[in-house]
């Protein structure tokens, strides 16, 4: 997948689920294919 796409998955697992308590830096980065740190740097 290219970076564009796993970086929209990422804010859409963001926006589908940001009531909830478990969503943290490392499920968002899991959702965009990549490390917390290389998350936060995209």
């Amino acid at each position: 997948m290219d970076r564009i796409r796993r970086l929209r998955l990422a804010k859409d697992a963001m926006d589908r689920d940001w009531a909830d308590p478990e969503l943290d830096l490392d499920v968002v980065a899991a959702h965009a294919g990549c490390s917390r740190y290389r998350f936060l740097r995209a």
